[in-house]
């Protein structure tokens, strides 16, 4: 039996934030979403039929473009975390925030939305010039839209949370 000096001493303890019987999953679940359609993007056609960087008349989805061009086991491991490893962080965070909820849940998941997707959106606009793209670059753009989409439902509960009147001081 473990006796808790701070509690005894009359000191406030900070307390993890309140659990409800339905806590605000909507954001979270609209973020793996997000994170879904991007991988599923990586997979679909990404570049159309005359791209630039496309030998003869054919499509490609940026999966296999990212490995076509490494070689060896070290350099397929880089391509895997390259396109993924962003995504994959985005969801663990996501889905510890739906199953375990953290105080910090919310900020950590907002930290890694913003590396992740604007690292991305920055490599979609800077591929610009490789021309047409087909429904895997416009899949994964929009995917990342509503990973932020569901970042900013996030930002928005976890602070209408934060306003709510707590109990009265004894």
């Amino acid at each position: 039996m473990g006796l808790d000096v701070a509690a005894m001493s009359g000191e406030d303890v900070p307390v993890d934030e309140p659990r409800s019987a339905n806590p605000p999953v909507g954001g979270y679940a609209l973020v793996l979403l997000g994170v879904l359609g991007f991988v599923v993007g990586c997979f679909l056609p990404y570049y159309g039929r005359s791209a630039v960087i496309l030998p003869r008349d054919e499509t490609a989805s940026l999966y296999n473009v990212i490995f076509r061009v490494s070689g060896g086991a070290l350099e397929n491991v880089g391509a895997a975390l390259y396109l993924f490893a962003g995504a994959a962080a985005v969801a663990l965070l996501a889905l510890a925030g739906i199953l375990r909820p953290k105080p910090w849940s919310s900020r950590a998941l907002l930290g890694a939305i913003s590396v992740w997707t604007l690292t991305w959106i920055g490599v979609l606009i800077n591929q610009t010039d490789f021309g047409p793209f087909d429904v895997g670059y416009w899949t994964m753009l929009a995917s990342l839209g509503v990973a932020i989409a569901g970042g900013i439902v996030v930002w928005i509960s976890t602070r209408a949370r934060g306003r709510r009147p707590g109990p009265p001081a004894a």
